[in-house]
């Protein structure tokens, strides 16, 4: 199974299209006479499907696909990200701020007495 899904690039937040190539392979067994498919998977218990011969297969389909998505993406390799003073996307404008000049504990050294 393939498919694209967007998903937040970790630096910049931009949607990003992302290629996933999940494997599925599941037994299905329907047994003539029983209005039922018993779905089975090795070391797991059996799962029962009614309604024949409608067989909801969203579920099996989704947990493959969820678990073959990457934890981060990046929209490129060299995403700038956001200004972490004014929240500016870097790869958009160029809004001035010296990245280095922020420390997000800088707000907390006033609250230590001089040592």
């Amino acid at each position: 199974m393939e498919g694209v899904v967007l998903m937040e690039c970790r630096r910049c937040l931009r949607p990003t299209p992302t290629r996933i190539h999940a494997h599925f392979q599941h037994l299905l067994h329907y047994e003539p006479g029983l209005e039922e498919v018993v779905f089975h998977e090795e070391g797991e218990e059996e799962f029962y499907a009614f309604g024949l011969p409608d067989l909801d297969l969203l579920p099996f389909l989704t947990e493959a696909f969820v678990t073959e998505m990457p934890y981060t993406v990046l929209c490129e390799e060299g995403c700038k990200g956001l200004c972490p003073v004014c929240g500016a996307d870097r790869n958009v404008e160029d809004c001035g701020h010296e990245p280095e000049a922020f420390h997000p504990f800088l707000g907390l050294k006033d609250l230590l007495p001089e040592l």
